[in-house]
Formats: structure tokens, C-alpha cells, sequence
């Protein structure tokens, strides 16, 4: 077809090039791989006209110009022929890493339509997924109609999923990821809210903020719902000005950042109604249902090696200067129960 579109192309351009009022006779000469080479003469019983008449010098420009013509056929010819041929070799399955592939269906003329190719990618995503025994979650399903030059095209992107719906990650992958997540520490800067959870009946999720702020934000909203140790308020906006208990609520602020591929940084701050820091921490590479523990637990109270902790902190305030010798007897008097294992 695209043969017989250049051999048109070139004889209808080689015959604008003859002028009105002339006449001449048009033979095929040879035929290549370039087109059809014409030979143009003139009948000896044509009129002449003497400002236009084709000479030896006129009748090769013509066949330059025919040349050209040819030439430039042949090179869009070739790059729709290869333009196409790329367009075939993107079909397939092509991992994109962290659980997630790439199927692209392409069809080879406009007659297959693009619902018919995004089938047939489902079939292939299927045959795929039941030969490994593995389930998947389709993430998007885009489809590009035929155009000059571009094929019908379906492409779907999937996820490979465990019985929680966790990406199943390469060997590579998993190896990775324990070596980052390895990294690891939490630290408590201040904790006010330890045996003292109970004065507060509600918590605002107030700002969450960095990483992925979304995802965050429900999961921790899914977190505190299950425990329901504490009323939720998932938009700072709903609660009323008039509250009269608004001593009984805390505010919470978290900024997760990606600091690796798979490693993550959390601060997490909760606030009173009076803007006091209550409980401020920061984690790396702890869990969200770890970090929420205060928050979640029946009783938040001092464990044994909690309170051994305190009772070090409050030493080296002492030795500081920073408290005094009467506040750090009352801290100790208080955690002594839980010290001498009697609670």
C-alpha cells in the first residue's frame, strides 16, 4: 500500500512540473526500491511555445525533482515503518518495581479497539497472577485511540498483593528494605501524658503534614477509631467555640519524612487545649501502631523500666541543677510502688 501511495505521489508531482500548452508523452523507464523512473518527450507535432519550451536542461530538473520527491516518500515511509515496529516491541509486561507492572496491549491496525485491548491485557494480568498463585490490585487503566502514525494502545499498571494487601516485593527488594528499616530508635523528649490520660476524652487530628500527609492521616485515624479510647475529630474545623470541655481535648501534629527508599523519619507532637506540649517524640522506622501506643493503650502508666528511666532523668536534672532536691524526692516517692514491683 505504501508502495503504490509513492509511485502516485511521485508521477502526479512530476506532472506539475510541465507547463500549459504543451504536449508530451510520459513512459515508465525502470522501477527500484526508490520508485518509478518516468522518461518525458515531447511529440514533434506539439505546440511550441517559446518562452516555456523544456530542453535538455528543463527535462533534467524535472527528474531531479522526481528524485527528490522519491527520496523524501522513502524517508517517511521508513520512519512511520519504524515508528510503528517501536510501538509493537512496548507490548508486554515490564516491572516497575515495589510489587507494581506495567501491561501494555497494542493493536497492530485501527480495527482492534481499545476495550478490546484492555481485555486482553486483563486476561494476560490474570493468566499472569494464577500461574504464581499471587492476588493483585489494578492501580489505573489508561487506553490511547489510533492516530496518524500511532497505534491503539491499552496500558494497565497492578500491584502484586499478600493476604493484607501488601506489595510483594523481589528478593532484592526485601533485602533492601531490612537493611534500611534496621535503622532504628525512638526518642522521647517529653511525656506528660503518661498517667495522666485519662483527664482527656477527645483528640483532634490537628495537622499531618510531609510524607504521603493522606495516607497518614487515615491510617492514623483508622488507628485511633479501633482503639476507641479516645473520640476522634478528624477536622479541626468541627469543633464548636463554645465547647465546655475543651480542657478535655489533645491535638495531635505529625511529620513523617521519606529519608530513604524505604526508611522513614515520624514526629509526632500532642498538645492541650492551651497549646502545652503534652507528649512530643521522634521515631525512625516505628510503626504507626507503635508510635500511637499512648494514645491507644486502656491505662498509659508507668511499666518498671519506665519509671527506671524517669527516675535516671530526674537524677541528671538534679545533678544539672535543674530541679531540686525536694522535686526529685516527690517524682521517686511516686514511682516507688511501681519500682519495687508493687503495682
Amino acid at each position: 500500500m505504501i508502495n503504490i501511495f509513492k509511485t502516485n505521489l511521485i508521477f502526479m508531482a512530476s506532472l506539475c512540473q510541465l507547463t500549459f500548452g504543451q504536449s508530451y508523452t510520459v513512459t515508465p523507464k525502470s522501477t527500484n526500491a526508490n520508485g518509478t523512473t518516468y522518461e518525458v518527450k515531447k511529440k514533434d507535432d506539439a505546440y511550441t511555445n517559446p518562452k516555456t519550451a523544456i530542453d535538455t536542461q528543463s527535462a533534467q530538473h524535472l527528474q531531479n525533482t522526481q528524485n527528490n520527491i522519491s527520496s523524501s516518500v522513502n524517508n517517511v515511509a521508513n520512519s512511520l515503518s519504524a515508528s510503528m515496529s517501536a510501538q509493537m516491541n512496548q507490548a508486554g509486561f515490564i516491572y516497575l518495581g515495589k510489587g507494581a507492572y506495567k501491561v501494555t496491549e497494542v493493536g497492530s491496525s485501527g480495527f482492534v479497539g481499545t476495550k478490546r485491548l484492555v481485555e486482553r491485557a486483563n486476561e494476560g494480568i490474570s493468566n499472569f497472577t494464577t500461574k504464581i498463585g499471587k492476588k493483585y490490585l489494578i492501580n489505573s487503566t489508561e487506553t490511547f485511540k489510533q492516530s496518524f502514525g500511532v497505534l491503539p494502545k491499552a496500558v494497565i499498571v497492578f500491584t502484586l498483593v499478600d493476604e493484607n494487601n501488601n506489595p510483594i516485593l523481589t528478593v532484592e527488594e526485601n533485602i533492601k528494605r531490612s537493611n534500611e528499616l534496621s535503622d532504628k530508635f525512638k526518642k522521647i523528649k517529653t511525656d506528660i501524658l503518661m498517667n495522666n490520660d485519662s483527664k482527656y476524652k477527645s483528640i483532634v487530628i490537628d495537622n499531618i503534614i510531609g510524607w504521603m500527609p493522606e495516607e497518614n492521616k487515615n491510617e492514623i485515624i483508622k488507628i485511633l477509631e479501633k482503639s476507641n479510647k479516645f473520640k476522634v475529630i478528624t477536622d479541626k474545623t468541627n469543633m464548636l467555640e463554645s465547647d465546655n470541655n475543651a480542657t478535655e481535648y489533645l491535638f495531635l501534629n505529625m511529620n513523617r519524612e521519606a529519608i530513604g527508599e524505604y526508611s522513614r523519619l515520624t514526629y509526632l507532637t500532642i498538645k492541650d487545649n492551651d497549646n502545652q506540649i503534652i507528649y512530643d517524640g521522634e521515631f525512625k522506622n516505628i510503626s504507626s501502631e507503635d508510635i500511637l501506643l499512648p494514645l491507644t493503650i486502656p491505662e498509659y502508666k508507668y511499666t518498671k523500666e519506665a519509671a527506671i528511666e524517669k527516675v535516671k532523668e530526674m537524677k541528671q536534672l538534679l545533678d544539672l541543677g535543674v530541679i531540686t532536691k525536694e522535686e526529685y524526692d516527690l517524682k521517686v516517692l511516686e514511682l516507688k510502688p511501681i519500682l519495687m514491683g508493687n503495682n
